[in-house]
Protein backbone atom coordinates (compact mmCIF):
# COMPACT_ATOMS: atom_id res chain seq x y z
CA UNK A 1 0.00 0.00 0.00
CA UNK A 2 1.82 3.08 -1.24
CA UNK A 3 1.58 6.26 -3.28
CA UNK A 4 4.46 7.45 -5.48
CA UNK A 5 4.75 10.72 -7.41
CA UNK A 6 7.38 11.74 -9.98
CA UNK A 7 7.83 15.37 -11.05
CA UNK A 8 10.56 16.45 -13.49
CA UNK A 9 12.15 19.83 -12.83
CA UNK A 10 14.32 22.15 -14.91
CA UNK A 11 17.54 20.75 -13.46
CA UNK A 12 16.49 17.24 -12.46
CA UNK A 13 13.46 15.73 -10.75
CA UNK A 14 11.58 15.05 -7.52
CA UNK A 15 10.03 11.86 -6.18
CA UNK A 16 7.69 11.57 -3.20
CA UNK A 17 6.49 8.33 -1.61
CA UNK A 18 3.98 7.50 1.10
CA UNK A 19 4.49 4.16 2.79
CA UNK A 20 1.24 2.53 3.90
CA UNK A 21 1.47 -0.43 6.28
CA UNK A 22 -0.36 -2.28 9.03
CA UNK A 23 -0.11 -0.37 12.29
CA UNK A 24 1.54 -3.35 13.98
CA UNK A 25 4.45 -3.52 11.53
CA UNK A 26 7.90 -2.59 12.84
CA UNK A 27 8.85 0.99 11.95
CA UNK A 28 11.45 1.74 9.31
CA UNK A 29 14.75 3.41 10.10
CA UNK A 30 16.65 6.24 8.46
CA UNK A 31 20.37 6.37 9.17
CA UNK A 32 21.82 8.44 6.33
CA UNK A 33 23.93 7.42 3.30
CA UNK A 34 25.57 4.04 2.88
CA UNK A 35 28.71 3.54 0.78
CA UNK A 36 29.79 0.62 -1.39
CA UNK A 37 32.95 1.25 -3.36
CA UNK A 38 32.47 4.69 -4.91
CA UNK A 39 28.68 4.49 -4.91
CA UNK A 40 26.40 5.85 -2.22
CA UNK A 41 22.76 5.00 -1.52
CA UNK A 42 20.37 6.96 0.68
CA UNK A 43 16.86 6.09 1.82
CA UNK A 44 14.87 4.49 4.63
CA UNK A 45 15.14 0.77 5.35
CA UNK A 46 13.67 -2.08 7.33
CA UNK A 47 15.45 -2.73 10.66
CA UNK A 48 16.15 -6.31 9.52
CA UNK A 49 17.18 -5.36 5.97
CA UNK A 50 15.33 -4.39 2.82
CA UNK A 51 14.18 -1.05 1.39
CA UNK A 52 11.00 0.25 -0.20
CA UNK A 53 12.62 3.32 -1.78
CA UNK A 54 16.09 4.77 -2.22
CA UNK A 55 18.32 6.89 -4.44
CA UNK A 56 21.96 6.56 -5.42
CA UNK A 57 24.86 8.74 -6.48
CA UNK A 58 24.18 7.97 -10.17
CA UNK A 59 21.02 10.05 -9.85
CA UNK A 60 18.67 7.06 -9.92
CA UNK A 61 15.70 6.72 -7.57
CA UNK A 62 13.80 3.47 -7.00
CA UNK A 63 10.38 2.91 -5.43
CA UNK A 64 8.52 -0.36 -4.97
CA UNK A 65 4.75 -0.81 -4.87
CA UNK A 66 3.06 -4.04 -3.85
CA UNK A 67 0.73 -5.29 -6.59
CA UNK A 68 -2.18 -6.51 -4.51
CA UNK A 69 -4.58 -7.17 -7.38
CA UNK A 70 -2.32 -9.98 -8.63
CA UNK A 71 -2.44 -13.23 -6.62
CA UNK A 72 0.63 -14.91 -5.19
CA UNK A 73 0.99 -18.48 -6.39
CA UNK A 74 4.72 -18.77 -5.97
CA UNK A 75 7.27 -21.21 -4.63
CA UNK A 76 7.61 -21.74 -0.89
CA UNK A 77 7.63 -18.98 1.68
CA UNK A 78 7.80 -15.58 -0.09
CA UNK A 79 10.93 -13.47 0.22
CA UNK A 80 10.52 -9.81 1.19
CA UNK A 81 10.27 -7.61 -1.90
CA UNK A 82 12.34 -5.05 -0.03
CA UNK A 83 15.36 -7.27 -0.59
CA UNK A 84 15.07 -6.57 -4.33
CA UNK A 85 15.08 -2.81 -3.80
CA UNK A 86 18.02 -3.07 -1.42
CA UNK A 87 19.99 -4.84 -4.19
CA UNK A 88 19.04 -2.70 -7.21
CA UNK A 89 19.44 0.55 -5.23
CA UNK A 90 23.16 0.45 -6.07
CA UNK A 91 22.62 0.12 -9.84
CA UNK A 92 22.89 3.09 -12.18
CA UNK A 93 21.53 1.74 -15.47
CA UNK A 94 18.25 0.24 -16.65
CA UNK A 95 19.92 -2.74 -18.34
CA UNK A 96 21.65 -3.60 -15.05
CA UNK A 97 18.31 -3.67 -13.24
CA UNK A 98 16.77 -5.78 -16.00
CA UNK A 99 19.62 -8.28 -15.85
CA UNK A 100 19.41 -8.49 -12.06
CA UNK A 101 15.66 -9.12 -12.00
CA UNK A 102 15.79 -11.67 -14.81
CA UNK A 103 18.45 -13.52 -12.85
CA UNK A 104 16.26 -13.85 -9.75
CA UNK A 105 13.81 -16.63 -8.92
CA UNK A 106 10.91 -14.20 -8.97
CA UNK A 107 8.42 -16.96 -8.11
CA UNK A 108 9.71 -16.51 -4.55
CA UNK A 109 8.39 -12.91 -4.48
CA UNK A 110 4.85 -11.61 -4.30
CA UNK A 111 3.75 -9.47 -7.28
CA UNK A 112 5.22 -5.97 -7.42
CA UNK A 113 5.81 -2.88 -9.51
CA UNK A 114 9.29 -1.38 -9.31
CA UNK A 115 9.71 2.18 -10.56
CA UNK A 116 13.16 3.43 -11.56
CA UNK A 117 13.81 7.10 -12.36
CA UNK A 118 17.05 7.55 -14.31
CA UNK A 119 17.95 11.21 -14.15
CA UNK A 120 20.94 11.26 -16.51
CA UNK A 121 18.94 9.60 -19.31
CA UNK A 122 15.63 11.29 -18.42
CA UNK A 123 13.87 7.94 -18.43
CA UNK A 124 11.26 6.43 -16.14
CA UNK A 125 11.04 2.63 -16.20
CA UNK A 126 8.54 0.37 -14.45
CA UNK A 127 9.17 -3.34 -13.94
CA UNK A 128 5.95 -5.28 -13.36
CA UNK A 129 6.05 -8.77 -11.86
CA UNK A 130 2.52 -10.25 -11.89
CA UNK A 131 3.51 -13.60 -10.42
CA UNK A 132 3.88 -15.20 -13.85
CA UNK A 133 6.04 -12.96 -16.00
CA UNK A 134 8.17 -9.86 -15.73
CA UNK A 135 7.14 -6.91 -17.87
CA UNK A 136 8.82 -3.57 -18.50
CA UNK A 137 7.00 -0.30 -19.18
CA UNK A 138 8.78 2.83 -20.39
CA UNK A 139 7.22 6.17 -19.41
CA UNK A 140 7.83 9.60 -20.85
CA UNK A 141 9.70 12.23 -18.85
CA UNK A 142 6.67 14.00 -17.43
CA UNK A 143 4.75 14.14 -14.17
CA UNK A 144 3.37 10.77 -13.14
CA UNK A 145 1.61 9.12 -10.21
CA UNK A 146 1.29 5.52 -8.96
CA UNK A 147 -0.78 4.00 -6.15
CA UNK A 148 -1.38 0.60 -4.59
CA UNK A 149 -3.79 -0.61 -1.92
CA UNK A 150 -4.51 -3.90 -0.19
CA UNK A 151 -8.02 -2.67 0.60
CA UNK A 152 -9.36 -1.68 -2.84
CA UNK A 153 -6.52 -1.22 -5.30
CA UNK A 154 -8.52 -0.03 -8.30
CA UNK A 155 -10.71 2.22 -6.16
CA UNK A 156 -7.73 3.78 -4.38
CA UNK A 157 -5.87 4.29 -7.65
CA UNK A 158 -8.81 6.13 -9.18
CA UNK A 159 -9.56 8.24 -6.10
CA UNK A 160 -5.93 9.32 -5.69
CA UNK A 161 -5.54 9.97 -9.42
CA UNK A 162 -8.57 12.26 -9.31
CA UNK A 163 -7.03 14.25 -6.47
CA UNK A 164 -3.68 14.33 -8.24
CA UNK A 165 -5.19 15.63 -11.46
CA UNK A 166 -7.27 18.24 -9.63
CA UNK A 167 -4.14 19.65 -7.99
CA UNK A 168 -1.59 19.22 -10.78
CA UNK A 169 -2.37 22.51 -12.56
CA UNK A 170 -0.92 24.43 -9.63
CA UNK A 171 1.82 26.96 -10.33
CA UNK A 172 3.73 25.39 -7.41
CA UNK A 173 3.80 21.98 -9.09
CA UNK A 174 7.59 21.77 -9.28
CA UNK A 175 8.15 22.50 -5.61
CA UNK A 176 8.72 20.11 -2.74
CA UNK A 177 5.97 21.86 -0.77
CA UNK A 178 3.40 20.98 -3.43
CA UNK A 179 4.62 17.39 -3.39
CA UNK A 180 4.35 17.20 0.39
CA UNK A 181 0.93 18.84 0.37
CA UNK A 182 -0.33 16.24 -2.08
CA UNK A 183 1.07 13.34 -0.06
CA UNK A 184 -0.52 14.56 3.16
CA UNK A 185 -3.87 15.14 1.45
CA UNK A 186 -7.06 13.63 2.92
CA UNK A 187 -9.13 14.32 -0.19
CA UNK A 188 -11.76 13.26 -1.11
CA UNK A 189 -12.08 12.39 2.61
CA UNK A 190 -9.82 11.00 5.31
CA UNK A 191 -9.89 7.23 5.04
CA UNK A 192 -8.89 4.22 2.97
CA UNK A 193 -8.93 6.06 -0.36
CA UNK A 194 -7.10 9.26 0.60
CA UNK A 195 -3.46 9.77 -0.37
CA UNK A 196 -2.51 10.03 3.30
CA UNK A 197 -4.34 6.83 4.18
CA UNK A 198 -6.07 6.03 7.47
CA UNK A 199 -7.83 2.78 8.35
CA UNK A 200 -8.38 1.05 11.67
CA UNK A 201 -5.74 -1.61 10.96
CA UNK A 202 -3.43 0.24 8.54
CA UNK A 203 -2.26 3.77 7.75
CA UNK A 204 0.35 5.88 6.01
CA UNK A 205 3.30 5.38 8.36
CA UNK A 206 5.99 7.52 6.70
CA UNK A 207 6.73 9.86 3.82
CA UNK A 208 10.00 10.19 1.88
CA UNK A 209 10.91 12.68 -0.82
CA UNK A 210 13.97 12.98 -3.03
CA UNK A 211 15.29 16.00 -4.92
CA UNK A 212 17.85 15.11 -7.59
CA UNK A 213 19.37 18.24 -9.12
CA UNK A 214 22.35 20.62 -9.01
CA UNK A 215 24.79 17.75 -8.50
CA UNK A 216 23.07 16.51 -5.34
CA UNK A 217 20.56 13.97 -4.12
CA UNK A 218 18.68 15.38 -1.14
CA UNK A 219 16.32 13.11 0.81
CA UNK A 220 13.87 14.04 3.55
CA UNK A 221 12.31 11.30 5.66
CA UNK A 222 9.18 11.98 7.72
CA UNK A 223 8.87 9.25 10.34
CA UNK A 224 5.11 9.14 10.71
CA UNK A 225 1.94 10.13 8.84
CA UNK A 226 2.77 13.24 6.74
CA UNK A 227 -0.42 14.89 7.97
CA UNK A 228 0.96 14.78 11.52
CA UNK A 229 4.76 14.96 11.27
CA UNK A 230 6.14 18.42 10.48
CA UNK A 231 9.90 17.84 10.72
CA UNK A 232 12.11 15.41 8.87
CA UNK A 233 15.51 13.74 8.92
CA UNK A 234 17.61 14.94 5.97
CA UNK A 235 20.64 13.60 4.16
CA UNK A 236 22.58 14.44 0.97
CA UNK A 237 24.89 12.61 -1.39
CA UNK A 238 26.88 13.94 -4.32
CA UNK A 239 26.11 12.84 -7.85
CA UNK A 240 28.87 11.09 -9.77
CA UNK A 241 29.29 10.18 -13.42
CA UNK A 242 28.15 6.64 -14.28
Amino acid sequence: MCTVTFIPSREGYRVGMNRDEHRTRVKGVFSGPRTQGQTQVVGPAEPTGGMWTGANSFGVTYALLNWYSRPFDGIGKPISRGKLVESVAWLGAKNEVQAYLVGQELKRFRPFRLVGVFGAEKKVSEWCWDGIQLGLLEHSWKIRHWASSGFDELGAQQARRNVFESLSDSSELNGSQWLRSFHRSHLPEKGAMSVCMHRSEAATVSYTDFVVESGLVTVNYFDGPPCEVASSAEAEILLVSS
